[in-house]
């Protein structure tokens, strides 16, 4: 899961591992909310396994594919700075996926982690006087994850 590859339904099901179903699946959407509620079911299974610090490290990846989620929106809108994005869009996304507020600077933090050791996402933000963008490079906005 931590490169971005997720088992089938028909492997999970066949390993009897269906706690890991609705974990990728919120991974994959993007769905925080999700993701804390599966923490929070799964949490002595994952603790006996010693896996629990791992999945915890799946939120990462969680908030990278929401973004993602919203590069794609924006993009469609055909905004005239498409790849130019002000940090409230995410910060509408992060609150309606994560069912709670977020403050601006919290979701600057958030992406700046996607940014930068892991190159989730290939960004920056820039603050001005009036609002916060994130810049996303127009060549391969989002790249493929790669092994670590």
């Amino acid at each position: 899961m931590h490169n971005g590859r997720f088992a089938s339904v028909a492997l999970i099901k066949e390993y009897h591992l269906f706690e890991y179903l609705e974990l990728g699946i919120a991974i994959q959407e993007g769905n925080i909310a999700k993701l804390e509620a599966q923490r929070e079911i799964w949490i002595k299974c994952w603790i006996k396994r010693s896996l629990y610090l791992l999945i915890g490290q799946l939120e990462t990846l969680t908030y990278r594919n929401l973004a993602k989620r919203v590069l794609t929106v924006m993009k469609h809108l055909r905004t005239p700075t498409k790849f130019n994005i002000d940090i409230k869009a995410f910060k509408t996304a992060f609150e309606l996926s994560a069912q709670r507020p977020f403050e601006p600077e919290e979701v600057a933090c958030l992406l700046g982690n996607l940014f930068y050791p892991k190159k989730y996402l290939n960004a920056f933000l820039h603050k001005s006087n009036t609002d916060t963008l994130v810049i996303f490079s127009a060549k391969d906005p989002c790249p493929k994850i790669r092994p670590s």
